[in-house]
């Protein structure tokens, strides 16, 4: 497959796709109100997961231990 080219394992329609939606609406509106308070915001933290991450810089967990990084 080329670099240019997408592959497609599984697709998601009707109602797993909408309850899907709904949770996704909902934790963003969570989270959003949850800025706005100035509460502190969970991240992922797990090496494995992070190592897929380009956020840098943006992280909330470099305010865990304060490790950020000069850019």
């Amino acid at each position: 497959m080329g670099k240019d080219k997408v592959k497609t394992d599984g697709v998601l329609e009707g109602d797993k796709l909408a309850s899907l939606a709904e949770q996704n609406r909902a934790r963003l509106k969570q989270l959003m109100a949850e800025i706005s308070e100035g509460k502190s915001l969970p991240a992922w933290g797990d090496e494995a997961t992070c190592g897929y991450c380009d956020m840098q810089g943006l992280c909330r967990k470099q305010a865990w231990t304060g490790a950020y990084e000069e850019v």
